[in-house]
Order: C-alpha cells, then sequence, then structure tokens
C-alpha cells in the first residue's frame, strides 16, 4: 500500500463501517471543527449571563441598546421554567414601548415590553376578556323623530388589546336626546395580570338600506395607582397608570360605594365621600356617558373591528411569527392565528385543523409548517382568513418540539428516521446517508432535545440517554464491524453531550458535542441569529447563558479525530510518521497526543502507541514487532492539524 496521506480532514459518517469510509473521514469526532479543512477545537463558549432563578428552563435576550452580536453581554433577560417557550416580537412596525413581545408555553399566554422590563413591572396576560354585562341606556329630553340604537362597550388596555364587545342593549328614544350610557367595571380577576386602559363605546347607525353598524362614539379613562383617602382628599401614589379625570369613580378594598372625585389634578383629588382609607390599590374609573352626539357625525368614526377579537385560546403554545402581521400557535390539534398586527386577538374562525396532535411550527418563507405525530402540515396564505392547508410529502412524525428549526434550506425537525428538512411540501431526510434507523436514537434522546442553526450545520443537544460512541480510548473491541466497540457501551450522548450535522458540505458529515456540564437549552437568539447554551445548574434547571461564537479562537475543549480503518492487502509494518500543523492564536495548555492502533490478531483494534506530537513536519518512529492490515489513528488535543503522513519506512516517508 502506498504512504497514507490525510488531509481535508472531514467528520463522521456512522452510516459506514469504519474501513468503507472516505479516506478524510473520522470515525469519530469529538469536539472538532474541520470547516477549513484542518482538525481544530471547537470554539469556546462565551458565558453572557446567569440565571436568577433555579427552576429556569429557558431565556429570551432584549438588548440594552446594541442588538449586535459583539453586544450580547448587554442585555436584559426573560427567565423561563418550561424550556419550550418561543418569544416572538411585536408584528407591527415601529418600537412603542421599547418594542413588544409574546410568548405561550401551552399553560398561559402573556407578553411583556422592553419599558416595563427596565422598569422591573410585571409581564401581563395576553389579550382581553370581555364585558360581562351590557350596558344600561336611559334616554332623556329631545324631540322626535326617533331613533333605534343598540350600545355596546369594550374594555381596552394600555397597549391597545381591545376586547369583544359586551352583550347589546338596544333602546329607540329621540333622535336629539340626552343617551346616558351606564357600565359594568372589571372584576378582579378580570384585571388580573392586565394593564387596563380605557372603555370604548359603540353604536349603531342605520343607514338607507336598513343595515345597521356599530360605530365610535367615545373612550373613557380608566385609572390604577396606590391611594390613601382622608376625609374628602385622596392622594395617589406615582406612578399611575392610565389617565385619573374629575367625574370618574373610585374603587379599591375600603373604598365607600359610590365615591366619585369632583375635583382636583395630579396627585392631590377631591372626592365625594368622606371617609378614611389606608394606603391600597385603587382604581379610577367613568362609568358613565351622557351621548348626544349626531348619527350623522358618529357615522363619521371607526366601525368596530374587535366583534370576533377573542383573547388567545387555553393551551395556545409554541408561537411564531409570519409574513402580513400574522403570529400561529397551537393548540392540540389545531392551528390557530391571530388578527393580523393585533397579537391579543385570537379568532376562532381561522383555526385550522389537522389529523393528529401537533408538536410544533416552523416556517419556509411565506408558508407555515406544522409538524405532528403524524404527517406534516404546510399552510399557505397572505392573511389567516385565506390559509390553505396541505399534506407534506412523507410521513416523518417529529418527535419533539425542540428540535424544529426555520433555516434557509427549510424547517428542520427530527423524526424516528432522522433529521428532516420540509422545503416546498416535500420533507427530505438529510441524514439517509450519513446516520442508520438503528444509530439515529442513540445520537439523540428524540423525545426531549433541543436545537439551533449555525454555520449552515444543525446544532441539537438532548436529555440522557444510551449512547452510540465508546466509553473511552482504551474501551474492549467487539468485532471487525465494531472494532472500536463503539456501540451501546455508554450514556456518552444526553444533557452533557450533542450533535452538530452539516446541511450543505458533505465533507463535514456530522461532529460529536462532549460537554463537561449538563445543558438545560440551545436558543436561538431573534437579534442575531447567534446559538445560545444554557448550561449547568442544579434540580433541572438554571446555570448560565452561553454565546457559541464560531469568531473566537478560545477552545471549548481538546479535539478527538479518530481516522478510518485502512486496510492493506497484506500484513505490514508501519514505521514511521509526520504530522504538520499550526500553532492556535491561543497557546495551548495541554499537548497533542497521537495514537495508533493494529490489529491484535483476532480482528479487534489495540492501542500500541501513544505519544505527544514533535514539531510540525517533524518525522517521528512508529512501533516495531508487529504486522497488522488493519489500521487505525487518532489524534487528541489543540494543535491545528494540516495533515498527517505514514509510511511502513522512514525512506519512504523522506522520499514522499
Amino acid at each position: 500500500m502506498p504512504m497514507l496521506r490525510i488531509e481535508h480532514f472531514g467528520g463522521m459518517f456512522p452510516l459506514l463501517d469504519g474501513n468503507l469510509l472516505p479516506d478524510y473521514a473520522a470515525d469519530q469526532m469529538i469536539n472538532g471543527f474541520i470547516q477549513s479543512g484542518q482538525i481544530r477545537p471547537l470554539t469556546a463558549l462565551e458565558s453572557i449571563y446567569n440565571v436568577v432563578n433555579n427552576a429556569t428552563r429557558s431565556v429570551f435576550r432584549v438588548p440594552i441598546s446594541k442588538p449586535g452580536i459583539d453586544n450580547m453581554i448587554d442585555s436584559y433577560w426573560l427567565e423561563f421554567p418550561n424550556e419550550n417557550t418561543w418569544v416572538v416580537r411585536n408584528p407591527s412596525s415601529g418600537l412603542a414601548h421599547g418594542g413588544t413581545f409574546y410568548w405561550a408555553d401551552g399553560t398561559t399566554a402573556n407578553y411583556t415590553t422592553k419599558d416595563r422590563i427596565v422598569a422591573g413591572q410585571p409581564t401581563l396576560t395576553l389579550g382581553m376578556p370581555a364585558p360581562h354585562t351590557a350596558p344600561g341606556v336611559v334616554v332623556t329630553g329631545g324631540t322626535t323623530p326617533t331613533e333605534t340604537r343598540a350600545y355596546v362597550y369594550t374594555w381596552v388596555s394600555q397597549y391597545g388589546e381591545e376586547s369583544q364587545p359586551s352583550p347589546a342593549t338596544l333602546v329607540t328614544g329621540n333622535a336629539s336626546g340626552t343617551w346616558t350610557i351606564t357600565l359594568t367595571a372589571p372584576t378582579a380577576p378580570d384585571l388580573a395580570g392586565r394593564a387596563f386602559g380605557a372603555f370604548r363605546i359603540y353604536r349603531t347607525v342605520t343607514n338607507q338600506q336598513g343595515v345597521a353598524t356599530f360605530f365610535f362614539v367615545v373612550s373613557l379613562p380608566y385609572a390604577s395607582f396606590t391611594g390613601s383617602i382622608a376625609g374628602t382628599t385622596l392622594t395617589a401614589t406615582n406612578p399611575v397608570t392610565g389617565t385619573i379625570a374629575v367625574g370618574q369613580t373610585i374603587t379599591g378594598t375600603g373604598v365607600t360605594a359610590g365615591t366619585t372625585i369632583t375635583a382636583g389634578a395630579g396627585t392631590s383629588w377631591t372626592v365625594n365621600n368622606s371617609q378614611t382609607v389606608a394606603s391600597t390599590a385603587m382604581q379610577a374609573m367613568t362609568l358613565t356617558y351622557a351621548d348626544t352626539i349626531p348619527s350623522g357625525t358618529v357615522a363619521l368614526n371607526d366601525e368596530l373591528e374587535s366583534t370576533n377579537w377573542a383573547p388567545p385560546p387555553a393551551g395556545l403554545n409554541g408561537l411564531v411569527n409570519l409574513p402580513n402581521g400574522m403570529i400561529a400557535g397551537f393548540v392540540a390539534d389545531e392551528v390557530w392565528f391571530c388578527e393580523p398586527y393585533r397579537p391579543h386577538a385570537w379568532p376562532p374562525q381561522y383555526v385550522l385543523g389537522v389529523d393528529a396532535p401537533i408538536i410544533g411550527l416552523g416556517v419556509q418563507q411565506q408558508s407555515l409548517v406544522v409538524l405532528t405525530t403524524g404527517f406534516s402540515y404546510m399552510a399557505i396564505g397572505i392573511k389567516p382568513s385565506a390559509m390553505v392547508l396541505s399534506k407534506v410529502v412523507g410521513l416523518e412524525p417529529c418527535t419533539a418540539m425542540g428540535s424544529i428549526v426555520s433555516a434557509p434550506e427549510g424547517v428542520m425537525y427530527t423524526s424516528v428516521n432522522g433529521l428532516i428538512v420540509v422545503s416546498a411540501g416535500v420533507g427530505v431526510n438529510a441524514t439517509a446517508r450519513l446516520v442508520r434507523k438503528d444509530q439515529w436514537p442513540k445520537l439523540l434522546y428524540l423525545p426531549n432535545l433541543h436545537a439551533s442553526y449555525i454555520n449552515r450545520s444543525y446544532f441539537a443537544v438532548s436529555s440522557p440517554n444510551d449512547g452510540v460512541f465508546q466509553e473511552n480510548t482504551y474501551q474492549v473491541a467487539t468485532a471487525l464491524s465494531d472494532p472500536l466497540g463503539a456501540f451501546a457501551r455508554r450514556d456518552f450522548q444526553g444533557a452533557r453531550n450533542g450533535v452538530y450535522i452539516a446541511l450543505s458540505e458533505e465533507r463535514w458529515g456530522l461532529g460529536i458535542y462532549a460537554s463537561d456540564l449538563p445543558t438545560q437549552n440551545v436558543i436561538q437568539d431573534i437579534w442575531t441569529g447567534e446559538t445560545m447554551i444554557l448550561r449547568g445548574g442544579s434540580g433541572g434547571g438554571g446555570g448560565t447563558v452561553y454565546h457559541l461564537d464560531l469568531r473566537k479562537f478560545d477552545r471549548f475543549s481538546n479535539y478527538t479525530w479518530r481516522s478510518k480503518i485502512f486496510q492493506t492487502t497484506y500484513k505490514e509494518n508501519w514505521a514511521a510518521a509526520k504530522v504538520f500543523y499550526k500553532q492556535p492564536p491561543i497557546t495551548p495548555d495541554q499537548p497533542t497526543k497521537f495514537r495508533m492502533y493494529v490489529d491484535d490478531g483476532s480482528l479487534n483494534l489495540r492501542l500500541i502507541m501513544e505519544r505527544t506530537l514533535p514539531a510540525s513536519g517533524q518525522q517521528f518512529r512508529l512501533p516495531s514487532g508487529y504486522k497488522s492490515d488493519l489500521m487505525q489513528f487518532e489524534l487528541e488535543g489543540q494543535l491545528h492539524i494540516s495533515n498527517v503522513q505514514i509510511a511502513t519506512s522512514a525512506r519512504e516517508l523522506r522520499n514522499a
């Protein structure tokens, strides 16, 4: 056999037997980075945030100022106990309140703003409940002709979330009269977790064809604050949320019923009932309105839009942004859509049903990809009312919500058969030529894993499970088909380990990510596209958020790169080797080792040499006293390896 010269190093191809691999391929690669053709250590993880809550399983980053990759440490953070909490941004243009962020974890749907984060204010419940009680309407005065009107009112949050309307009240009276409208205040459960802002009153105007339409009449202010009352003086403590105004009714613990504001401004107001109330949470609201506006004027106002604007359904999960202001989520086997540019409103009329429980959603260009425990689907349309479902070709059930990644190549996720990429209505197994079906569930714990897209590769880490690869260099071999005892030996994968799978370059293959700390989650930063890893912690949560920055030269750990099993036509003694390498920008803190394995006479490989590499390109001798037709070498360390040369004699190696 001619001298071996290995360069343009590649990744792993577990599908192939160890001695059938391409010469450049690895039988094992751990924490190695080979995209340049050299063997290099995987870049170090840069700590950017220590979580506060030990129960945290996922995080979301909100930049303090600059959102770029070099400023990731300068951020505010949201922490979540549910590892599958996906956060989306407001689909509307502009950055009111510093930006608004929404999420739903299968239990509740919530949101917050950057301004609230900065102020240390709690997150809010998404959506507004509809008023339960119809308005009271009394008509007095005026002259004929008479007119029949219906009145409704809605509740509106400080962030513009408008509820569905109340039940309607239908009244006939003199058109020129005074129509006094009485509203019902929201109850404590209605207010819980919400930033109530105002009441909006609507009434019908009937056109010449006899069609009645609701038009906006007036918005009545609402405020919440901490206040106290001494005699008839109300003192409101800042900050006041909403607007306090004369004529408003005051409610709160210990406040006399029917207390209203008669005068005042700022934080000092006069009320009609003398009383003593210690500092407590209070609300100020206007619950009556005298409507004297002519119908012709009202008809120039906006029509009622929120008739079908229901709050998010119970159990909403997996929010994703779509074009044209849409946000999609799912509940059980239903796909839900918000009203365009209205993330608080989820009309039931937009729901699409599929034939299996939904695991999660992804986005491919203009299309929503629905991944289930059965067939996958694509929903296509420019607005929620026009979305059309079609089945994705190929039955590939999704195994884990955390495995779903939306990337330029398509929506990627794990099935029991491999890594599936959905694009243009077709699901393709991207690992069909890389990993066997029986190997796949040993690489990753398929029911629970988390993934991201990094440098044209799929990076995933899972929970503990039975491993694929051998425990250590010296593990006992089992057979020629598995000369290193590589399979079914230990829990090599799991919360400390993962894989990265190349999607664009065949040579890159697959690599193993091995960590000394358990991984809680892998998160794609929506501001930069960078990969963040939540590691460490105790009790199944907590820890530190790290940035996996491929630009950096700091090493994550030593790499291990093991060659294919080279098989010669006859037994011989490999006598000499050279390894060419470059020093990394950061000086290694450990030597790089070269190991050699040969046939032990029973078709199993044994270690016959381990040594530290000499100077780059310097020839070194290999052990003598054996002959073998099977040979394998391994490199472990931090040097940047360019090529390896091995020959049966020093002369052969020198003359190469």
